[in-house]
């Protein structure tokens, strides 16, 4: 089960993230479904989901008003803080940060849509969770 909700999410995120390179807009949508199908990929407590979703949620609404981070970005990221956890989903964040930052170096370009990164790595968070504690 585990298996074919990720495969689902997986194609799901990848279409968020053609959408954000394409158009610059994260659909209000997504954060649901992250949140929908979370349950299915792990075991957390509710607490921990909420207090995951509203840590990311607050440093990043936090960010969003001193840096130029969209509201799509934020809300996507509270919603991998509910799937994830706080601490998994800072992970998460600043590796797609970093990412993000570098690969904007390497192209010159001075903004970068951030859906494609924060998919990919919280894809990679979530891998190293299920082989780690496999």
């Amino acid at each position: 089960m585990v298996l074919t909700i990720s495969v689902i999410l997986t194609i799901y995120l990848t279409h968020i993230s053609a959408e954000d390179i394409r158009t610059r807009e994260i659909s209000n949508f997504a954060p649901f479904i992250i949140v929908a199908a979370s349950p299915f990929l792990n075991e957390l407590s509710l607490s921990a989901r909420i207090t995951g979703l509203l840590a990311l949620f607050i440093t990043l609404f936090a960010a969003n008003l001193i840096a130029d981070i969209g509201m799509g970005d934020v809300k996507l990221c509270a919603a991998f803080g509910f799937a994830l956890g706080a601490v998994p989903g800072f992970i998460a964040v600043l590796l797609a940060l970093i990412s993000a930052k570098i690969f904007a170096h390497i192209k010159k370009e001075q903004e970068m849509p951030l859906a494609p990164f924060i998919c990919a790595a919280n894809a990679v968070v979530f891998l190293l969770e299920v082989f780690l504690y496999a």
